[in-house]
């Protein structure tokens, strides 16, 4: 018999991952609305594909109780509605704070209202991932299995790239899990949003 010793990170990790899958439950949380807030969503959502968030949802199921899971489900139609509508004419700016306790699943949440906005037809997602490479890079892997499908550090496909029904849809991503954004990446993309379908996303750590 091989008996493993686990390291505290290791130990609390697999903790966490139990308290998941068996004792987590899930509030719906206090909303403030602006006063210039006007529902959007419910009018669009038959002309939306809701490719990303259908898979991301796949892959909660597979972690989460469904009780769980249709509150996540609730609760980033409610942001994404607050967000307002990409397709809107015009200028405009919303602007918006998610608080939420350690271990109250903020992570799940911001990726389920990336997979939304993506799927809405936003262009631009930049997640602020901690001060230190170490936090953005673990930030860009959770995002990596979660939302791109495919791991940009070992470039194959994980997480929900299984769970598409055939569909092969990517997401481009300007930073990679051992890379954060740089002056020599935007010059060497010459980002041209109208040229591609797909939404552009980068993980970047918060400063300056």
């Amino acid at each position: 018999m091989i008996i493993k010793t686990l390291d505290k990170e290791e130990i609390l990790q697999a903790t966490a991952r139990i308290q998941t899958q068996h004792d987590t439950t899930m509030g719906l949380g206090v909303l403030f609305e602006s006063e210039t807030y006007t529902p959007w969503l419910a009018d669009k959502r038959s002309e939306i594909d809701f490719y990303y968030w259908e898979r991301y949802e796949k892959l909660l199921q597979k972690k989460m109780s469904e009780d769980v899971v249709l509150k996540i489900d609730t609760i980033t139609d409610k942001i994404l509605d607050h967000l307002e509508d990409p397709r809107k004419d015009g200028m405009w700016e919303r602007r918006g704070l998610v608080v939420g306790h350690v271990q109250s699943g903020k992570t799940a949440n911001y990726i389920g209202v990336i997979s939304k906005a993506a799927d809405a037809g936003y262009k631009v997602i930049i997640v602020l991932g901690g001060l230190l490479n170490s936090l953005r890079n673990q930030t860009q892997k959770r995002i990596d299995s979660d939302f791109f499908g495919f791991c940009t550090k070992e470039k194959k496909e994980i997480g929900v790239a299984f769970l598409g029904n055939g569909k092969i849809r990517r997401p481009i991503s300007l930073t990679t899990a051992t890379e954060d954004f740089k002056k020599a990446t935007a010059d060497r993309v010459q980002i041209d949003l109208n040229s591609h379908n797909e939404p552009e996303v980068l993980a970047l750590k918060k400063n300056v």
